[in-house]
């Protein structure tokens, strides 16, 4: 033997590599490698770490001999998320824990108020340690818990559950959920993750804290949602849909709303119907429908059944989404707060009580579920009557009051936040109308920001961005690190939002002082209205080209001066076959183009205005290969990679503009 291998093995092995290129080939691999890996004991998650650690901070012990915790500066990045305090000192009195999330963190008021200052102020100063972090994972939620009696807590209290869907899955249950995707389509997806994920997860959160507490009193918190005010992000539509109905679904949604902006209620909740029974509760369009309906109709019971719905629409769906607290959350919140005895501070009863049976709106929530002062106070109020009457404290009433400026900043950063979750422009403006209220300050705050994003430059690179971080509470929102936040995104709705509101006082909007001479319209600062846009819907790997998830594909772009420009244009069809797509400007049909399933360049003349231009694509409606595209996404969860679960009805892998000659006809 010379040590090369036989000939027969070569041939066996070249047959084995063909087979396992193939994708079934690929398949039975990663089923093997999933087999192995669960056999062994791994999961997605990974394994936890040998010794619990209390969020940012670290165990040392003082002079005294005393254990106490202090900040890592290794941890420096992520102090942000959490209270701005350096120690937690050794215990000398009595002292409550408040475990949370960005709502008891109090976010967009953090650090000019917090929920944890208001308790310690309601409960005549007994001392109130802060371990609420913003973007809190249920396994992060796990370890401070874990590490809670360290600090020898008299009370505690969690305010959390906004969070809970962001569960990283055990490769076992991967294979379930594609199971039942494959069974079912992405309702019975939904209905595992909720019943077969989500809540076994949250039951055994809660029972983990009744293992910490060991008898010491326990307030839990059930969050609540903006149901009045807060509406699914642009694009978020249908995922692929069973049986080859999407293309249906897409057209009764647009005869629904044609109903339902015609005032025709009856025709409205009857198309809202059919989209539900389309999608089987898998989409939030057809609820908020329903929703807007029973508003009309003075039916607030109704509505509020209809807007619960569409907040847990998504949820579980892989389909990105903003925080919240699904009602299989909040059930588990309450069965297990009386199954051990939690005093239970119970949001969606207290503020439908507080507000004489009105939906939850924006007197509450600075956006999907972060509290104003007002819901804040009426929150931690109840926390404090729980704690009062289990520690016997003495009660004090508190209202919340920071300085004017600071609460307008609050108001200013809650228009940009839910700018950039796609929300309407009422919302927009009544942030803005209300920060200028509070204070003319938030005029020049304004009027920064505009001029932060009227150059080419990130936005971050100017003095006006600087002038703007001079407050803490924009700096802990604008961190430099964070690029989702500093990060452009086409603000057009906030800056029509934001001139208008200039406009009302007065003031003259800063302008743009040249012309870039080339634009990538798939930059984010030109294509992606939201977050999610930017990122992508999809949870799992992002593509390199744009997935339009909608029948229009909305691009926006600045001119200093009217002219016209030259742009490029590459794009398919997902599928076979042929069809043309129409491009307008401005809303002006220019013209149309041929697009088959292999990428297509198109040349196109653009006469643009001077000031905000819009290029939209408009995509044929075709039905998804909805039995193709479950398939695949099945074999992506069995693979341990998340789907795409929208389908795409449009793919562009360039789009840009150029100065010089316009095409030649």
């Amino acid at each position: 033997m010379d040590g090369r291998p036989s000939e027969s093995l070569q041939s066996l092995t070249r047959r084995l590599a063909e087979q396992l290129a193939s994708d079934d080939g690929a398949r039975t691999l990663a089923q093997l490698q999933v087999l192995g890996l669960t056999a062994a004991g791994y999961g997605v998650a990974g394994a936890r770490p040998a010794t619990p650690r209390l969020g940012i901070w670290g165990a040392i012990r003082s002079a005294a001999g005393d254990m106490e915790l202090v900040r890592d500066p290794s941890q420096t990045e992520s102090w942000r998320f959490w209270a701005d305090v350096d120690r937690i000192g050794p215990k000398r009195g009595t002292r409550v824990v408040l475990v949370g999330e960005s709502v008891a963190r109090g976010y967009l008021y953090d650090p000019a108020t917090t929920p944890a200052r208001l308790l310690a102020e309601m409960l005549g100063g007994i001392e109130v340690v802060d371990l609420a972090a913003s973007d809190l994972s249920p396994a992060e939620l796990e370890s401070v818990l874990a590490a809670v009696p360290t600090l020898r807590p008299d009370a505690i209290v969690l305010f959390a559950g906004n969070n809970w869907h962001n569960v990283l899955y055990g490769l076992d249950e991967l294979q379930e959920l594609a199971a039942a995707l494959r069974h079912g389509g992405y309702a019975a997806v939904r209905a595992t993750v909720h019943e077969r994920i989500i809540a076994p997860r949250a039951r055994a959160t809660l029972d983990a804290l009744a293992a910490v507490a060991k008898g010491i009193p326990v307030v839990v918190v059930v969050p609540e949602f903006d149901l009045a005010d807060w509406r699914a992000e642009p694009s978020v539509l249908a995922p692929v849909l069973p049986n080859g109905t999407n293309a249906r679904w897409m057209r009764t949604y647009a005869d629904a709303r044609r109903a339902r902006d015609a005032g025709d209620l009856d025709l409205a909740a009857e198309l809202a119907s059919g989209l539900i029974a389309l999608d089987r509760g898998t989409s939030p369009i057809g609820f908020e429908l329903q929703g807007d309906v029973a508003r009309a109709r003075g039916d607030l019971h109704a509505a509020r059944v209809a807007f619960e719905a569409a907040r847990d629409a998504v949820y579980g769906t892989f389909v990105g989404h903003s925080p919240r607290c699904a009602a299989v959350v909040q059930g588990v919140l309450r069965a297990k707060s009386a199954e051990h005895g939690f005093a239970l501070v119970d949001l969606p009863q207290l503020f439908e009580a507080e507000l004489g049976g009105d939906l939850p709106d924006r007197r509450l929530f600075l956006d999907y579920c972060h509290l104003t002062l007002l819901g804040m106070s009426i929150a931690t109020n109840a926390v404090a009557d729980a704690l009062g009457s289990a520690l016997h404290a003495q009660r004090r009433v508190v209202t919340p009051a920071i300085a004017a400026h600071d609460e307008a900043t609050a108001h200013f950063l809650a228009a940009i936040h839910n700018a950039h979750y796609g929300q309407s422009s009422d919302v927009l403006r009544y942030h803005l109308r209300r920060a200028v209220e509070l204070s003319d300050r938030a005029l020049d705050q304004i009027a920064w920001y505009l001029d932060a994003i009227a150059h080419d430059a990130e936005q971050w690179m100017g003095t006006s961005f600087d002038r703007l971080c001079e407050s803490p509470l924009v700096r802990r929102y604008f961190a430099a690190t964070d690029p989702r936040a500093v990060g452009r995104l086409a603000d057009v709705g906030l800056t029509a939002a934001m001139t208008a509101v200039l406009a009302e006082a007065g003031r003259v909007p800063p302008s743009r002082e040249s012309d870039a001479p080339g634009i990538d319209l798939l930059a984010p600062r030109h294509s992606a209205r939201t977050f999610r846009e930017r990122a992508g819907h999809s949870l799992g790997p992002q593509r390199a080209y744009h997935r339009a998830l909608d029948l229009v594909s909305h691009f926006a772009f600045q001119r200093w001066s009217a002219g016209t420009l030259r742009a490029r244009l590459v794009c398919r069809l997902p599928g076979d076959g042929e069809a043309e797509v129409q491009l307008r400007l401005n809303g002006a049909t220019l013209s149309t183009a041929g697009v088959g399933s292999g990428w297509r360049t198109h040349e196109i003349a653009l006469p643009v205005r001077a000031g905000a231009n819009e290029l939209e694509i408009v995509w044929p409606l075709r039905e998804p290969r909805w039995a193709e595209l479950i398939e695949s996404d099945a074999r992506r969860l069995e693979r341990a990679v998340y789907p795409d679960a929208l389908p795409a009805y449009g793919e562009i892998y360039e789009l840009r503009v150029t100065s010089g000659p316009p095409p030649s006809p």
